[in-house]
C-alpha cells in the first residue's frame, strides 16, 4: 500500500460519482486539484480505519512496560501507563494478576468509567477494565503488580504506510473520499464512510 496508490483509487472513487455533477463541488472548483483535497484528507482517513477496524488487521507496537501509581481527587490510587504521541488505540493491555488481556480501551465519558470511581463497582483481576484519559487508566492496579503485555496501534507514517495491512486498502480509500466530499458538505460522503466501515467489518 502506497500514499500514491491511495490517491489514485480515491480519485477513481469520486469520479465514480460523475467529475460534472453540480452537487460534486470539488472537482468543479477552480480553488485546487482535486489531488491537494484528497492529501489533506488521507491521514484522517487512516487513522479513523485504524482505530475501529478489527484488532487483527492492525500492527502491534509496546508502550513503556512500566506501570505507575498516582492518588485520584477522592484518594483512592489507580494506576497508570502514559502514552506515546503517535497513540490510536490499545492493542494488548495485560497485568500479571489478570486473568485476561484488555483489547479496549473505555473513554472518560463512558457510564462505564464513573464505575472506576467506586472501588465496588470498579473493574477486578477477572474483569479488568483500560480507560483512555490523559493516560491509559488501569483497573484494578496493586502497586507491586507488573505489566505483562502493553501494546498499541500507533499512528503511521502516511508517505511510506509502513505497518498498515494490505486488507485495509479499500476502505481507507473509501474513508479518504468521504473525508474530501465532507469537505464540501457533500452528503454523498455519508454512502462513502457507510461503505468503509462495511468493508473493514466484514466484506475483506
Amino acid at each position: 500500500m502506497t500514499k500514491f496508490g491511495i490517491i489514485e483509487r480515491t480519485k477513481a472513487l469520486l469520479e465514480e460519482i460523475s467529475p460534472f455533477d453540480d452537487g460534486l463541488q470539488v472537482l468543479s472548483a477552480e480553488v485546487q486539484p482535486i489531488q491537494s483535497y484528497i492529501e489533506r484528507c488521507i491521514q484522517p482517513a487512516v487513522d479513523y480505519i485504524l482505530i475501529f477496524c478489527p484488532l487483527h488487521l492492525t500492527t502491534a507496537k509496546a508502550l513503556p512496560t512500566t506501570a505507575k501509581t498516582e492518588k485520584t481527587d477522592n484518594g483512592k490510587k489507580i494506576g497508570y501507563i502514559p502514552f506515546p504521541s503517535d497513540f490510536l488505540r490499545i492493542h494488548t493491555i495485560k497485568m500479571a494478576g489478570w486473568e485476561r488481556e484488555v483489547h479496549y480501551a473505555i473513554s472518560t465519558e463512558s457510564p462505564i468509567y464513573a464505575q472506576q470511581q467506586n472501588p465496588y463497582t470498579r473493574g477486578g483481576n477477572s474483569k479488568p477494565i483500560v480507560a483512555k484519559g490523559e493516560k491509559l487508566e488501569l483497573y484494578t492496579y496493586k502497586t507491586d503488580d507488573t505489566v505483562e503485555k502493553a501494546t498499541y496501534v500507533a499512528q503511521p507514517d502516511i508517505e511510506n504506510m509502513n505497518g498498515v495491512n494490505e486488507k485495509l486498502f479499500n476502505p481507507i480509500c473509501y474513508a479518504t473520499a468521504a473525508e474530501v466530499l465532507s469537505i464540501f458538505g457533500d452528503k454523498r460522503s455519508e454512502y462513502m464512510q457507510a461503505k468503509a466501515q462495511q468493508l473493514m467489518q466484514g466484506e475483506l
